[in-house]
């Protein structure tokens, strides 16, 4: 029994320890995806905490530098809201950064995948 014990304990430990992505962080609807060795993508996270109390946004996603959100419904400000997350990302992480606008309830969309409702790039403060 002790034998048994003892086993199970070490199973557990083992996939409790090595089942963890250390690149993956969680915050609300805001998900990083992949942080990269520049930690962008946990800045990022950290500066745009406020976006969990916008209802219309059903989920954020994070990659390094690349920030994806998915609206439903869509409001009439989204371009508005998209701009100043570009310009707060860009100015929390000193680099550009790029935001994706999408209307599905898909989690994991990537650019390509399917239609989007608008995208812009954040650099030196200003939108391009």
């Amino acid at each position: 029994m002790k034998k048994t014990m003892i086993f199970l304990i070490g199973i557990f430990l083992s996939i409790s320890l090595f089942g963890q992505n250390d690149s993956t962080f969680h915050s609300g609807k805001i998900t990083v995806v992949e942080n990269g060795s520049d930690g962008y993508g946990k800045k990022l996270m950290e500066r745009l905490e406020y976006l969990n109390d916008v209802k219309e946004i059903i989920w954020i996603e994070i990659e390094s530098n690349i920030i994806y959100i998915g609206f439903d419904p869509v409001p009439d400000d989204w371009q508005l809201i998209i701009n100043y997350v570009g310009l707060w990302g860009n100015a929390k992480i000193g680099f550009g950064c790029h935001v994706w606008a999408i209307h599905t309830r898909q989690k994991g969309w990537r650019p390509g995948n399917s239609a989007y409702l608008g995208q812009i790039t954040a650099r030196h403060g200003k939108i391009e």
